[in-house]
């Protein structure tokens, strides 16, 4: 369902007016395309600085990513505002995910009481206006997510999520349809389900240019003329993985941080075993640069794919939706960038992208990557 705001959310939740505070109390926002825009007012500015990560299960299927970034209105009265057509997901009686139709940016959720948590990635401020707080929901990605990259504080209450608990991914059923030597990922309304199959000979027969995880944007050229195959890791067994904190990806999101694996079309396929296509499910595309296009779902608003007109043939694929066995990171799967935050430079929360690479530096000396 769409919506047009401000007209639908706008109150503040306990009455206080807001007339007459300063512009430092005031977060403005903009969805990837700008077509939607915003602001939310606090009554105080220090309310305005708390960032919260939420590892829960839900928030990795409706966005893509390893966790989300957030600012939140539980506690303090706000008055918000949107201009545009915002979509809207219900998962549940619960909670209400709003998203742009258009470039699928996450905008904000909001909860059975009215409390609302608005995404980072859209916020057009300083990045010294946003400040971690903490770290929620660990316990739901089983090998510790992308918490164990991050010196965050530990919430154990549900203060920084208004997200309800999912099944763990030992509880629920792997599809008939998908065998069992290959891994599922889709997002939290199934509207897009695949079968990612593991690396074959097949994987190597094509040719990409080099991230930017392996050759920063800024060092050389991205040309890979040795022909590397540089997607594939740990002996040809697993594909490569990384963050990235560009302000496209950013943008597009909805959170300062998000997470790929760069994975062969070949060896992507819908949960029935037939080859993938750009207008698979309720996929929908939006072309961010000539020649670049991102995926999202057009119902539940998750981030699906990354593609480029001069890598067709490699897909980045939200890691975030890959459904493992042995939790969020699929390391039975993956194997991830530890050197890099890709295109770091580029990050509003500078803050917390320095503290992700520092934590990818710390964690490869004892993962033995």
């Amino acid at each position: 369902m769409a919506i047009r705001g401000p007209d639908n959310i706008h109150k503040p939740v306990d009455g206080t007016s807001m007339a007459g505070l300063p512009s430092s109390n005031v977060l403005k926002m903009a969805c990837f395309c700008q077509q939607v825009t915003g602001q939310i007012t606090f009554k105080s500015s220090d309310d305005i600085r708390s960032v919260s990560v939420c590892h829960c299960t839900f928030c990795r299927r409706t966005s893509g990513a390893l966790c989300t970034t957030t600012v939140s209105t539980l506690e303090t009265p706000f008055q918000i505002e949107f201009d545009g057509v915002l979509q809207q997901y219900t998962s549940s009686s619960d909670l209400k995910l709003f998203f742009c139709a258009t470039c699928g940016s996450s905008l904000m959720r909001q909860g059975c009481t009215g409390a609302i948590i608005v995404h980072t990635g859209i916020i057009q401020d300083p990045e010294e206006t946003l400040q971690i707080r903490s770290q929620c929901c660990i316990s739901e990605t089983i090998d510790g997510g992308m918490s164990e990259w991050l010196d965050v504080p530990t919430s154990h209450q549900q203060d920084a999520c208004v997200c309800p608990p999912e099944l763990s991914v030992q509880e629920q059923p792997v599809t008939e349809q998908c065998s069992r030597s290959n891994t599922q990922a889709f997002c939290h309304c199934k509207g897009i389900g695949l079968s990612i199959t593991p690396p074959s000979e097949e994987s190597t027969q094509l040719y990409s240019p080099y991230s930017d995880l392996i050759v920063p944007f800024h060092s050389g050229s991205p040309k890979n003329e040795e022909d590397a195959k540089w997607w594939l890791r740990a002996n040809g067994t697993k594909y490569f993985a990384g963050c990235c904190a560009c302000r496209s990806c950013r943008l597009a999101s909805g959170n300062d941080v998000q997470s790929w694996a760069f994975i062969p079309k070949i060896n992507i396929r819908k949960i029935d075993g037939s080859p993938m296509d750009y207008s698979m499910g309720t996929l929908k595309q939006y072309e961010s640069s000539k020649g670049v296009y991102r995926n999202f779902c057009g119902f539940c608003g998750a981030t699906i794919f990354w593609h480029d007109l001069s890598r067709p043939d490699l897909i980045d694929v939200s890691a975030g939706l890959i459904h493992a066995r042995s939790g969020a990171r699929a390391e039975e799967l993956l194997e991830w960038a530890t050197e890099r935050v890709s295109f770091k430079e580029e990050a509003q929360n500078k803050v917390l992208v320095a503290k992700l690479g520092a934590g990818l530096r710390a964690w490869s000396l004892t993962s033995g990557f």
